[in-house]
């Protein structure tokens, strides 16, 4: 490395680091996670396996014996289904149509990819109704496409499944008509069964700090008899409609009715019985405080439940038993559970989760939705400190990657950020604090020692690490220019970095919109819901069939060295490199070096070729290309020499050098 190199490489991650562990602290968290790779899919947004129930009138028929009040909930109910399915896919507010039976469907697709954990979205009961939001989720057919998007594109629905009114019962729009008065968990443990006899394990995702959207005024829109008053005039675009109230429910029975007028007296008189935190304000996320995300609600006006009180407890509870258990019989039970918004419910509620939820799987995965979570975010470190069983998605390194690979050079987007989060328990610093700050006074490339005592080697190993979530903008979308050579290497940087490689639906093969200005959801443009078009399946338009392949080479290079779960993390500079912009990085299990292959991972931005030394690889006789087999020799001096295109990459698997054969002596 050139001095010059030297010194910013010095100045930029706060001086020399050792290559132990500098904590020395046992780790006794449980691993969630083997040498996995997980897959999130959103059921919705999948795969339609059975039409019959993308307007499903059979799960609410009118009955001899229901009340007036229910009656009238199943006319309101019947009125709004054709009003939430969009059978066009332009309007991604709206039902699409993906179901259990698409999941059961795609299993064989999701086993050939090299999925080992599938996370299924919420499939608890939703309330239906159509929510009224700020601008149209409509898609354009193209530059050309000037069509105005009609008033019902302006509406979202509960197609996520995260307005959760029942806890006990799986939604209509995802089960099969077939089940009605027999099992209706049938299709949820048959793909249970047959994912276990592919080798995925399957895991739930499941929301307990929110109900459903309470009643509006619109629901005066829709009559007894179920007919929707105005619905063809420009003022129904001015509704939100929903029949149910935000209340919660157990088996289809109403548990507890939400009234926000009665609530407020319980938190004062009778706190202990209260269901609900106290309405009327929501999460200012510009400075939360913590009594804000905890008490407060985030969009949409949900109700926040009230976890502290023992009747909402052990619902909740009960709940998570209850879904732990089902299975069918001889096959696996659930392998686990996806937590949404976690930083919104107090710990303590979480560590009983862990004994609840262990209590039923023994070695289940608990993974916790955290958003931006990391080293250097303090509440997400005391959670980890606080529970014993829970990872979580490690946003700080993830975001990190997405903005590097897609070109974006900021702070957080450069390539010794990165190092330094991968090699975090690597950077103990021979430079005092004093003159660390004053060389690195933003202290972002410094982890807090406390983070560093905390999140252990092994715990750091067992964090998600994600390229997309289903709430981040799609990189496509956000980054229309980003080459398929830049995505490729992001693949292959996720499947080789420490910690457990993140799938969200469709990452595979690059899904995601053509970026449009009017494509603004949350967190910009191309965030939700746009983040969530319908998955694409190979001979469909827009098939990606060269990143589907990478992805597909890199998650069994995954499965087949698990040095890349278990092993150290160690970057070069080879002459050539571009210290800001270039990563070369080796996966090897320190205690093993002779014996155990080791991976190395190459990327340049500007492209070139860079003389890789022997000796630095471990005395390897050769490289292996890990998607080729092509086998890379060094020349006379002992230099591989690695040749890349600008923002292409490569992996190599690095063989052990050959022990000399045994003698008499020996």
């Amino acid at each position: 490395m050139k001095p010059r190199a030297l010194l910013l490489a010095l100045l930029l991650s706060g001086g020399w680091a050792w290559a132990q562990d500098p904590t020395g602290r046992a780790d006794s968290r449980t691993d969630n996670f083997g040498n996995d790779v997980v897959y999130y899919l959103m059921i919705d947004r999948f795969r339609d396996g059975d039409p019959r129930n993308n307007v499903p009138h059979w799960a609410f028929l009118d009955r001899p014996d229901a009340t007036p009040e229910e009656a009238r909930h199943r006319a309101l109910n019947r009125a709004l289904l054709p009003l939430m399915y969009d059978p066009t896919g332009r309007m991604l507010g709206h039902y699409q149509g993906g179901d259990l039976q698409g999941v059961l469907d795609g299993l064989d697709y999701l086993a050939d990819l090299g999925v080992t954990k599938l996370i299924l979205s919420p499939v608890c009961d939703n309330a239906n109704g159509i929510l009224l939001g700020e601008r149209p989720f409509y898609v354009y057919r193209g530059e050309d496409d000037t069509s105005t998007p009609p008033p019902i594109s302006w509406y979202i629905t509960g197609y996520h499944g995260y307005w959760t009114r029942d806890w006990f019962v799986i939604d209509e729009h995802f089960r099969s008509p077939d089940d009605e008065g027999g099992d209706p968990y049938r299709l949820f443990k048959e793909i249970l069964l047959e994912a276990g006899k592919r080798g995925i394990g399957v895991m739930l995702d499941i929301t307990l700090n929110q109900s459903s959207i309470p009643e509006t005024p619109g629901v005066e829109a829709i009559q007894d008899d179920g007919t929707i008053v105005d619905a063809d005039a420009q003022a129904f675009g001015q509704l939100s409609i929903f029949p149910d109230d935000g209340s919660i429910y157990k088996f289809g029975r109403l548990l507890h009715r939400y009234r926000p007028d009665e609530e407020v007296p319980d938190l004062f008189e009778r706190p202990w019985l209260s269901w609900y935190h106290r309405p009327g304000f929501l999460i200012d996320f510009t400075n939360p405080t913590l009594h804000q995300l905890y008490d407060g609600r985030l969009a949409g006006d949900m109700p926040d439940l009230r976890q502290e009180t023992w009747p909402m407890r052990h619902y909740l509870l009960d709940a998570v038993s209850f879904w732990a258990k089902l299975q069918a019989p001889g096959g696996p039970r659930l392998a686990g559970y996806r937590v949404d918004a976690i930083k919104h419910v107090r710990v303590n509620f979480w560590l009983d989760m862990e004994d609840t939820y262990r209590r039923e799987v023994p070695g289940g995965a608990l993974l916790g939705e955290f958003f931006g979570g990391g080293y250097r975010d303090p509440q997400s470190v005391d959670f980890m400190d606080r529970t014993q069983q829970f990872t979580i998605y490690d946003f700080e390194l993830s975001l990190a990657l997405r903005n590097f690979f897609a070109g974006e050079r900021n702070w957080l987007g450069r390539a010794p950020y990165i190092r330094r989060l991968v090699q975090g328990h690597g950077g103990k610093s021979y430079l005092p604090e004093t003159l660390r700050t004053v060389l690195n006074p933003a202290g972002l490339f410094v982890i807090p020692p406390q983070a560093l005592e905390v999140i252990t080697p092994a715990a750091s190993r067992d964090m998600a690490v994600f390229l997309e979530n289903h709430d981040l903008p799609r990189l496509r979308t956000a980054h229309p220019r980003m080459t398929d050579a830049a995505y490729e290497s992001a693949l292959r940087f996720l499947f080789t970095v420490r910690g457990v490689p993140y799938l969200n639906y469709g990452t595979e093969i690059g899904l995601g919109l053509p970026w449009n200005p009017a494509y603004v959801g949350t967190f910009g443009i191309g965030g939700d819901p746009f983040n969530r078009p319908m998955m694409i399946f190979p001979g469909e338009p827009g098939w990606n069939d060269r990143l589907h392949q990478t992805t597909r080479a890199m998650a069994r290079l995954r499965r087949d060295y698990p040095v890349l779960r278990h092993g150290a993390s160690r970057f070069l500079d080879p002459p050539n490199s571009d210290y800001s912009n270039d990563l070369f990085m080796v996966r090897e299990d320190e205690e093993a070096l002779a014996a155990a292959p080791s991976i190395l991972y190459c990327f340049s931005t500007n492209g070139g070729t860079f003389p890789l030394s022997q000796r630095r690889l471990n005395q390897a006789p050769s490289l292996v290309n890990a998607e080729t087999g092509e086998e890379l020799r060094p020349d006379g001096k002992g230099r591989f020499h690695v040749r890349l295109r600008p923002e292409h990459s490569a992996v190599f698997i690095i063989r052990p050098k050959p022990s000399a054969p045994a003698t008499e002596a020996d």
